[in-house]
């Protein structure tokens, strides 16, 4: 039981990990008044979807289904014009963005919003938001199957897998509520994050993002361009 503990402890912190939802965490945290509330919301999602994912995953096994799609992927994948079309796509959207950068660059700055009371949009938008961040994406169906296999093969009876989840959830869910708990109450570091958040909201990442999507757009239609029919 003490190593299942452990090992799903470790797997709720990998699970909660994302990059997506600590910014915005971040963001409601500098920018609205009720933060804590959208956070709540958006952990439920979180804590929601894994769920549904773990007791799904005690009735189908997906690596029958990996093995399924398997050949149908790898198909399209080696098509050429998925490379082409994709290619196409990516340069246009650095296009997009381009002209995007060229706008802002013209149109005077705005100021920049500090907190507010209703910024953060209606909460259920967040839970939503926590739901898809967990059932979307492979790394994450691999992790609520191998926590669905450590609480199954270490629980003995419901009781003891109910409390082993548990020991998931607190795991996956924590980092977020300490943040908003702590935040309120650390008025300095809040503030002192809140001016560097400030600083980095004023930075216009166009030029990176359509570099990026330009280079990706040129590889992809190399590749296309280059693979045999």
């Amino acid at each position: 039981m003490g190593a299942g503990a452990f090992s799903l402890l470790g797997l709720g912190l990998t699970m909660g990990f994302s990059p997506t939802l600590y910014g915005i965490s971040l963001h409601l945290l500098t920018r609205d008044r009720r933060a804590t509330s959208a956070i709540r919301w958006m952990v439920v999602g979180l804590a929601a979807g894994s769920t549904v994912m773990v007791v799904l995953f005690q009735f189908i096994d997906p690596g029958n289904l990996e093995l399924l799609l398997r050949h149908q992927v790898a198909a399209l994948l080696l098509r050429r014009g998925v490379d082409l079309v994709s290619g196409a796509l990516l340069i246009g959207a650095s296009i997009v963005v381009a002209l995007r950068l060229h706008e802002d660059r013209v149109r005077p700055p705005g100021p920049v919003h500090h907190r507010q009371s209703g910024a953060g949009g209606h909460r259920w938008q967040y839970f939503v938001i926590g739901m898809s961040n967990t059932v979307l994406g492979v790394s994450g169906i691999a992790t609520m199957y191998l926590t669905g296999r450590v609480v199954s093969g270490t629980g003995r009876d419901l009781v003891e897998r109910v409390l082993l989840y548990a020991v998931f959830l607190v795991a996956l869910v924590g980092p977020y509520l300490i943040v908003a708990h702590l935040w309120t109450r650390l008025a300095r570091f809040a503030a002192s994050v809140t001016r560097c958040y400030d600083v980095v909201a004023r930075v216009d990442f166009h030029w990176l993002a359509a570099g990026g999507l330009l280079l990706a757009g040129l590889l992809f239609l190399s590749l296309g361009l280059w693979r045999p029919v």
